[in-house]
């Protein structure tokens, strides 16, 4: 939750009002905004609800990672202040987890999305069966060939994650949600590890387009305010450029993914001219 008081007031009401109660929520107030403390004031005296402040913004791969190690539940999922939780998305995730231990590990699902500009809200329709399940490889796969990304990607953001297979993913890796890309990283980490997962075709939550999201100047095609919050310098370690630009972090993440979690096969199998096709066009 950064610099959004309504937002954040928002996101976390949307999660004490879930038809599921069993769960723990850890609030982050990255920056120490006063105005957003103050927004949520009444709501974080709930007893689930751990709330925590950094006075000094953590970039987004740290921030995650430290919010994730202080999750005690079974399963976690990131909600940032632009979303909100249909107020049964818990309870539908739960079952999933009930009726298929093994696959659901990993569960993700589809969201509508809000253009606050517009004040639209932009529902989607699934008239299909109610889950799906997914193979790993085959997505990857072919989300990095497509010219842009689906809503299939467990995120995080869209998605609920055994932490055991977060901690076997740390164990070896160090981390998660590093280097660039928290989100895209962290759905390759998942799915190199496990060959399928399953995605619930309804809509659990409804997310404000780019007009709301903290990532609109990255998405433009210019990543060097966000990257300048970063200690490392080395960032780009196994692409041929270091352009700062979205396709680039993204393909040097599921790349560095792919070489963490012993799968060359994958990175062998990505076709060279795609990358650096989206890369000029983002240029």
């Amino acid at each position: 939750m950064y610099k959004r008081p309504a937002l954040a007031r928002d996101a976390l009401g949307s999660v004490l009002a879930q038809s599921f109660t069993d769960f723990e929520v850890i609030v982050s107030n990255n920056g120490a905004e006063p105005e957003v403390r103050d927004a949520i004031a009444d709501l974080i005296s709930d007893p689930r609800v751990t709330y925590l402040e950094f006075p000094e913004a953590l970039p987004m791969p740290r921030h995650w990672e430290t919010l994730s190690l202080k999750c005690t539940g079974r399963y976690v999922t990131v909600l940032p202040d632009r979303s909100v939780l249909y107020s049964d998305a818990l309870e539908q995730i739960h079952a999933q987890h009930d009726a298929d231990p093994a696959r659901a590990e990993i569960v993700a699902w589809a969201w509508d999305i809000f253009h606050s500009d517009a004040q639209l809200l932009q529902k989607r329709r699934n008239t299909g069966p109610k889950t799906t399940i997914i193979d790993s490889d085959k997505l990857m796969i072919d989300q990095i060939h497509a010219p842009s990304y689906t809503q299939t990607l467990p995120r995080g953001l869209n998605s609920c994650v055994d932490r055991r297979l977060i901690d076997e993913i740390r164990a070896q890796n160090g981390e998660v949600f590093g280097v660039i890309t928290p989100d895209f990283i962290f759905a390759y980490n998942c799915m190199m590890r496990r060959p399928e997962f399953v995605f619930i075709n309804d809509s659990l939550a409804v997310s404000q387009g780019l007009a709301g999201s903290t990532g609109t100047q990255a998405r433009m095609g210019d990543l060097r305010g966000y990257l300048s919050l970063f200690d490392s310098t080395d960032l780009f370690s196994h692409v041929p450029c270091d352009a700062s630009i979205v396709e680039n972090a993204i393909f040097q993440d599921f790349l560095l993914s792919a070489d963490r979690n012993n799968r060359p096969d994958l990175a062998e199998r990505i076709d060279r001219a795609v990358y650096y096709s989206k890369c000029f066009a983002e240029i």
